[in-house]
């Protein structure tokens, strides 16, 4: 008979729900027959605490926990789908200084902190009901509140324009399923040259509400500070009570 009921585990980068699953069933096979769901969805160029939850009384209050997230952004290009697995939009031909980057960081803790209402990324979880439901518009993308607060941020080394291109060919190709990714490193390999060298990135920490989005936090981020943002790594480091700590098999 299984006791607990809450089970805090450490979805890895690159690494689906479904072999997330699988994964944590290896390390508890006397629940294979239990009926188990699991709170905190992850796009697959994410990490981070997810819960695996056995039904009972009192559940619902999971589903409106405080995150923790960290976040590496990448300054002077854009995707359509906020992270590298998507078709570069924008490019910024006019290189940034350092001053520019800490005036933007001071400009997401002063402009971005509080509540926004904010779209939801393109090919999140909502955003794809929206596409399979009858009544979907082109760029009729639903909006919700988004609260950001405790944002933090610091620069970080300068990332090689072709390490990059290497690694966007590495995670593309290691996700399961169709998501346009001929389509993708095709559009990657036509552009790359337009980045410069070296890209510079910073990496932001904040807590959030329930249903808020980094990839919504990083557009934002790029409408206010007039720099083309996108996302390489995203790591939730809390959830609620349990953090990264409280999960085993890292």
């Amino acid at each position: 008979m299984v006791n607990n009921k809450v089970f805090p585990w450490w979805k890895r980068y690159g690494e689906t729900i479904r072999e997330t699953r699988e994964r944590f069933l290896l390390f508890h096979p006397e629940l294979r027959d239990v009926s188990i769901r699991y709170e905190g969805r992850l796009d697959p160029l994410a990490e981070g605490v997810i819960l695996f939850v056995i039904p009972h009384n009192g559940e619902e209050v999971l589903r409106h926990l405080e995150k923790v997230y960290e976040v590496d952004a990448l300054l002077g290009f854009r995707t359509d789908s906020g992270d590298v697995l998507g078709f570069i939009e924008e490019v910024s031909i006019i290189p940034f200084s350092i001053n520019d980057i800490h005036s933007a960081q001071q400009q997401a803790r002063e402009l971005l902190a509080g509540c926004h209402q904010l779209s939801i990324p393109l090919y999140s979880s909502p955003h794809i009901k929206e596409l399979r439901g009858k009544g979907y518009r082109e760029g009729a993308i639903s909006k919700r509140e988004m609260c950001f607060s405790e944002i933090q941020s610091e620069t970080l080394p300068p990332i090689e324009r072709d390490e990059l291109l290497s690694e966007v060919e590495r995670w593309v190709f290691s996700i399961p399923g169709d998501f346009r990714q001929q389509k993708i490193l095709s559009r990657w390999r036509r552009i790359i040259s337009l980045l410069p060298e070296q890209i510079l990135s910073i990496r932001f920490s904040f807590r959030v509400n329930s249903g808020s989005y980094v990839r919504s936090f990083l557009a934002e981020f790029s409408r206010q500070t007039k720099i083309p943002t996108t996302s390489l790594r995203i790591r939730r480091t809390m959830m609620g009570e349990w953090s990264e700590q409280d999960c085993p098999f890292l």
